[in-house]
């Protein structure tokens, strides 16, 4: 079951509202005191008045939602935190602020208790470790924005401005939950109010859940003292930090923003106790980190302590919400009460020690209390499970099934949901999965109720039946199994038979239509290719990148050796900023070792076309769509010079602006507009260091850009300039070489790069392009019609994967139709393909979108890129993924 559209990004923006006021004032505390006539750590109290605020009103929105309600509730609690904001604005005096600090306190749980609770309802299992961990960045970009807007505002405007500020973005925030949040469909509700209450007296006495509570509790106690003093600490000597440098820090916070959604992931791997000990490890590092006299010192170990807090508070979230049973939202509702409750003392009990003793105090009162909340969560939480053996059964076979869904990269065609598997319903196949044709591989194994996940190990080979005339070998290797084909099939005198089709009509003749006609032909389905260029020249003036995934699709049809002498080895990827600072480095090889490779699109086109008529495939170039129309039995295409064609089938492999789309998807979205232009070129420059085959991409100040030495001599390069708007048609096309030129010098001038070197020392003119991509299509095929590569899922250049998913397309669908009858075969290829495809169109226009931040956006960048590239590679998923050709198609 999917995630419905919309819900994710409600869910960030509750959390966002749920931290947004709860700790603005700590930035302020020093003008409040001075406004207010009261001492710096008596001003702490406007933190502590919200934090028990929550506490006290934890356990009845639990209650109240438990026979309200969660929708509505939530916005109403977000409308009532929004006027206590603007009550904060008007305060006249300290003891009026503190009340309407309070009465935010009182409205936020209903917000944060009732969000948690909505997703272990209505977010599908295999989704809920993602979904709380966005929840989490929500509450961590909260947790900065309040902080930061405050201490902005307060620096340019006063204090009052900035409560006025916040009450601003909490309105924003209301329509956006308003607008994208589905209303509950599992809901259902208790008898009342005292109802839900009465299930607290049984939380009391679980001791997994007290063992949580007293993790929420520290947690909050580290977090809100750390951040509550470090202001004062940063704001005297030898800092002499003022409000709005003091609320700036915070953007540490945008590190918890970046890291936290892979504590999903990290649990899913290793279980919530092993990430509880590296999140305190994590924390205490930071705090000693701190101690450091010097401003970097400090900020990078409140960085370090923010990660490990938020680290922490997935694992505790998750873990009070599936500790609660039936009622579960009165049991996050106790646990933010335990959690603010030890915000609210985490506010002011390091105060006396803060006088005393300074920040050193401090820090060592907040590494105690992180040790003592992470022990009585350790004692109680379970330990990870591993697979039980069945008695009677021997070998992998004897693992139990598992409890919960799990993935490889094996592409199969097992349900709609799957999308990277592989298929098997031989027994011995349950050690990891719920059902037959439950999917085995590299990550595959059993998963424990709390989300800990072992693998299962196979010590010997087994014999299994996919299909009743195909036999396979499953043979032991690590990380997993692997299943390899006996012999192959040779389908060519039966694909006719069972999917009643002989014939194809390709429309488009760049990536996706030779390489479907070659992957028909292999089946034995005859394609002609249609192309409306008079020739496969291509786009001359850029270059791409085909990855190992598109290389292992070509090589299930043995053409991978037709593209490899057209291009070069590119081994890595390495990032630099606008300093000439390297920020990581990741590889670009897939799961057999292999790297992607670099080259002209122009000699790609070229090549793939000489080896599809090398293998007997009919083109026609020259010949462009106009219409086409279905019967029961055949599409008859109709082209511009009149002529019309029919055959059993017409697949649209004609780009971002399908002819075939509008046809299939009538009345369907536009192409979107990705924000930046694109120009690229062929320099006689070489940087100095640069290394052969070494992808450099740059985040210039104001625009990005990348460039690439290749064997023959010369360097390629591309720039992204930015662009909100969406260019009128044709006034790209209109802009002259002079005007590029002047406007790539301007833009990358000032970098430490050698962007404008190799713009200068390019010859020939140079010109620019629009990029668009597709995010979505209702449906990808209608009658005998079907859509493939950017006619189904446009991407930007930046996710560096729009050849790779044509291929992929392609060779997937002559699966289909070998396997399946149709329509069968045509909804199991978008089943297939589907989430994939639009998966990488999003990513490739988030990464778009973030090419050129703002000098904030930068900083953050900067400061979390290195952190993240050390540890994991943001695109090896989409690299990893493989085709295999002899695995049988099944129904979708």
């Amino acid at each position: 079951m999917r995630t419905p559209r919309g819900t994710s990004t409600a869910v960030f923006l509750l959390g966002l509202a749920a931290l947004l006021t709860v700790y603005a004032t700590q930035p302020l505390l020093p003008a409040l005191a001075a406004d207010l006539g009261v001492s710096a750590t008596a001003a702490a109290w406007t933190v502590s008045a919200t934090a028990l605020g929550v506490a006290v009103a934890a356990p009845f929105a639990g209650a109240v939602s438990d026979r309200l309600g969660r929708k509505r509730l939530m916005l109403a609690a977000i409308a009532v935190l929004a006027a206590a904001t603007a009550a904060c604005a008007v305060a006249p005096g300290f003891p009026a602020l503190l009340a309407a600090r309070a009465a935010q306190g009182l409205a936020v749980p209903f917000v944060f208790a009732v969000a948690v609770a909505y997703v272990a309802e209505e977010v599908p299992a295999s989704r809920s470790a993602a979904v709380n961990g966005l929840y989490v960045s929500g509450t961590a970009f909260g947790g900065f924005l309040g902080r930061f807007l405050s201490g902005a505002v307060a620096g340019a405007l006063g204090w009052r401005a900035s409560f006025a500020a916040l009450g601003l973005v909490l309105l924003a925030v209301l329509g956006g939950v308003a607008a994208c949040l589905p209303r509950e469909r599992r809901f259902a509700p208790t008898a009342g109010v005292l109802g839900g209450l009465r299930g607290i007296g049984g939380h009391l006495r679980n001791g997994r859940l007290m063992g949580t509570c007293a993790l929420g509790a520290a947690v909050l106690f580290v977090q809100v003292g750390a951040f509550t003093y470090v202001g004062l600490h940063l704001s005297g000597p030898p800092f002499g930090l003022g409000s709005a440098q003091v609320g700036a820090v915070f953007a540490v916070f945008l590190v918890a923003v970046v890291v936290t959604p892979l504590t999903g992931r990290l649990v899913s791997r290793v279980g919530r106790r092993a990430v509880l000990v590296l999140a305190t490890a994590v924390v205490l590092a930071g705090l000693a980190l701190t101690l450091v006299p010097a401003t970097a010192a400090v900020v990078a170990g409140l960085a370090g302590a923010c990660t490990g807090v938020f680290a922490a508070q997935a694992c505790a979230t998750a873990q009070a919400a599936a500790s609660g049973g039936a009622t579960r939202s009165s049991a996050v509702g106790l646990y933010l009460t335990c959690y603010y409750a030890g915000g609210g003392v985490g506010a002011v009990v390091p105060a006396p020690l803060f006088s005393a003793a300074g920040w050193p105090a401090c820090v060592g009162l907040l590494g105690a209390v992180a040790v003592l909340g992470a022990v009585p969560a350790l004692a109680s939480w379970p330990a990870p499970s591993r697979p039980r053996a069945v008695p009677g059964r021997r070998g992998a076979d004897r693992c139990r099934p598992a409890t919960g869904p799990a993935s490889s990269r094996r592409e199969t065609v097992a349900a709609a949901d799957v999308s990277t598997a592989m298929l098997c319903p031989c027994p011995a196949w349950w050690a990891a999965g719920e059902r037959p044709g439950a999917v085995v591989g590299p990550r595959a194994g059993t998963t424990s109720g709390d989300g800990d996940r072992r693998r299962p190990s196979p010590r010997r080979s087994e014999t299994c039946w996919p299909g009743p005339d195909r036999p396979c070998r499953v043979r032991a290797r690590r990380g997993g199994i692997r299943r390899r084909p006996v012999g192959r099939c040779h389908l060519r005198d039966r694909t006719a038979r069972r999917c009643g089709m002989a014939r194809a009509i390709v429309v488009g003749g760049g990536v996706a239509g030779p390489v479907a006609a070659m992957a028909l032909q292999r089946v034995g389905i005859e394609a002609t290719v249609h192309e409306a260029h008079a020739g496969p020249a291509g786009d001359v003036g850029a270059w791409l990148g085909l990855q190992t995934n598109g290389l292992d699709a070509l090589r299930a049809i043995d053409a991978e050796r037709a593209v490899a002498g057209v291009g070069f080895p590119t081994p890595v990827i390495e990032f630099r900023s606008w300093t000439g600072k390297v920020l990581g480095a990741v590889p670009t090889s897939g799961p057999g070792g292999d790297v992607g490779l670099s080259m002209r699109r122009s000699d790609l086109y070229r090549a793939l076309h000489a080896e599809a008529l090398r293998r007997g495939v009919r083109v026609r170039y020259g010949s462009r769509l106009v219409d086409a129309h279905c019967t029961d039995s055949a599409v008859t295409a109709v082209f511009t010079d009149g002529t019309c064609e029919s055959a059993d089938l017409l697949i649209g492999a004609d780009g971002v602006r399908s002819t075939v789309r509008a046809l299939v998807d009538p009345g369907g979205a536009a192409p979107r507009f990705v924000p930046v232009l694109n120009t690229a070129g062929y320099s006689e420059h070489v940087p100095p260091g640069a290394e052969v085959g070494r992808l450099t991409m740059v985040f210039g100040r104001r625009g990005f850009a990348g460039y690439l030495v290749a064997p023959t001599g010369g360097t390629w390069w591309f720039a992204n300039p930015p662009l909100t708007r969406e260019p009128p048609a044709g006034e790209v096309a209109a802009t002259s070489d002079a005007e590029w030129r002047a406007r790539l010098s301007d833009l990358y001038r000032g970098d430490r790069s050698p962007v404008v070197t190799l713009v200068e020392a390019t010859p020939g003119p140079l010109r620019g392009w629009t990029t668009y991509d597709v995010p979505t299509v209702r449906r990808w095929s209608a009658g005998r019609m079907v859509l493939i590569g950017d006619a189904a899922h446009a991407t930007s250049p930046a996710a560096g994967q729009g050849s790779s998913l044509a291929v992929e397309d392609a060779v997937v669908l002559a699966r289909c139709l070998r396997d399946l009858p149709s329509p069968a075969a045509l909804e199991a290829f978008e089943a297939l393909r589907r989430q994939r495809a639009e998966r990488v169109v999003a990513q490739g226009f988030r990464t778009s979108s973030a090419k050129s931040p703002p000098a904030v956006g930068r900083v953050a960048r900067d400061l979390v890129m290195p952190f993240v590239l050390r540890r994991r590679d943001p695109q090896a998923w989409m690299r990893a993924h493989t085709v295999d050709w002899d695995a049988p198609a099944v129904p979708a």
